[in-house]
């Protein structure tokens, strides 16, 4: 009877759509004329809104009100960012193990049509090896996460490992695009917050100038 081999992997699934951010901030910044942003990135993440005319802007809104949705953005896209990082790390971890476990089912596929039993080393734990002897085998076992083990034979399992490991690139290549799309409009949301607090702080300024001229006018 023909015993199986057991090989760890877990399955990464393929590029997932992004979970849009909220499009709150939409109704306060929909002003064409002196509103500019880029196009969203694939995955659906909402680019950060440019004021180009913050007068012009601010005559039918209240900077507060501005300054409150754009910190709000802000806010989201920091929270987008750390989840991104945790998956960009996870995957990092997780492509060296998927070849690691192709290698050693390449070693199986090898010694397939030899009748003799050969020896391993069979990892117990990280930098914990034991030895074991393994006789002919026709198929693999592969953990696909959440005490999930499946049987496959060795073509099956080749296959299906060679996918998770292209789908592991794919979406780790999608998640760094991310990220550089991310900072790039985190930044873009930190400008608008400085320049319209800084109007804002300007504005009163003005106003309490005026407030003082006005004064000493009457008293004279």
């Amino acid at each position: 009877m023909a015993q199986s081999a057991s090989l760890n992997i877990s399955s990464e699934p393929q590029t997932q759509t992004q979970g849009g951010i909220a499009h709150s901030i939409e109704v306060i910044f929909d002003m064409p004329s002196c509103v500019k942003r880029s196009e969203p990135n694939p995955r659906g993440i909402p680019s950060a809104p440019f004021v180009t005319d913050i007068p012009q802007f601010l005559q039918t809104r209240k900077v507060e009100a501005v300054i409150e949705a754009i910190n709000d953005l802000y806010g989201k896209y920091k929270f987008m960012e750390r989840s991104l990082v945790a998956r960009r790390d996870n995957l990092e971890k997780k492509i060296p193990d998927i070849k690691n476990t192709l290698s050693a089912l390449q070693h199986l596929i090898d010694k397939a049509e030899s009748a003799e039993p050969h020896d391993v080393d069979f990892m117990l734990h990280d930098n914990v090896y034991t030895q074991a002897t393994i006789q002919k085998t026709k198929t693999v076992g592969l953990w696909l996460g959440a005490n999930v083990m499946v049987e496959y034979t060795y073509t099956e399992s080749k296959d299906l490992l060679e996918r998770n490991l292209e789908n592991a690139k794919t979406t780790l290549a999608a998640v760094k695009e991310d990220l550089a799309y991310l900072r790039e409009q985190s930044t873009i949301a930190e400008v608008s917050i400085a320049r319209f607090f800084n109007f804002d702080v300007k504005q009163r300024r003005l106003s309490k100038q005026q407030e003082g001229t006005e004064t000493t006018e009457k008293k004279e």
